[in-house]
């Protein structure tokens, strides 16, 4: 069955509308109630369903904040591309420490790297045009 197809599904609208419910009509992201909501799929498999996930693989985000979901996740999915195995793995790793106890060092190295490129960036002296 095509994925379009299966998103018109009756199984696919009852675990989309329980995703829905147990998310009380809330974007997980930004806390949207007043927006079209979505059901992202945080992953998928080959032979599944769009209704067969477990509830943890479903995420209730607006129609903004999935749309930058689905991009920052393609644009990881190309970084990790550029890993080697080894690599993948620590990185694997490293996340799921993290989320296991609710810190995000995540955001905290992204808002360091962001910090420091600032700052290089304001050092940065403009050369004279020659």
């Amino acid at each position: 069955m095509k994925y379009a197809d299966q998103l018109k599904d009756p199984r696919w609208q009852k675990k989309r509308l329980e995703i829905l419910e147990a998310a009380s009509f809330t974007c997980g992201e930004c806390g949207d109630t007043r927006s079209q909501l979505h059901v992202h799929h945080s992953f998928y498999r080959k032979g599944l369903m769009a209704w067969q996930y477990p509830d943890p693989a479903y995420h209730c985000l607006c129609e903004t904040c999935h749309e930058l979901r689905s991009t920052s996740e393609h644009h990881l999915l190309m970084a990790i591309h550029d890993l080697d195995c080894s690599e993948v793995e620590d990185l694997a790793t490293a996340i799921s420490k993290y989320t296991e106890t609710g810190a995000s060092p995540l955001r905290d190295f992204v808002a360091a790297a962001d910090a420091h490129e600032k700052a290089v960036n304001e050092q940065m002296i403009e050369l004279p045009a020659a």
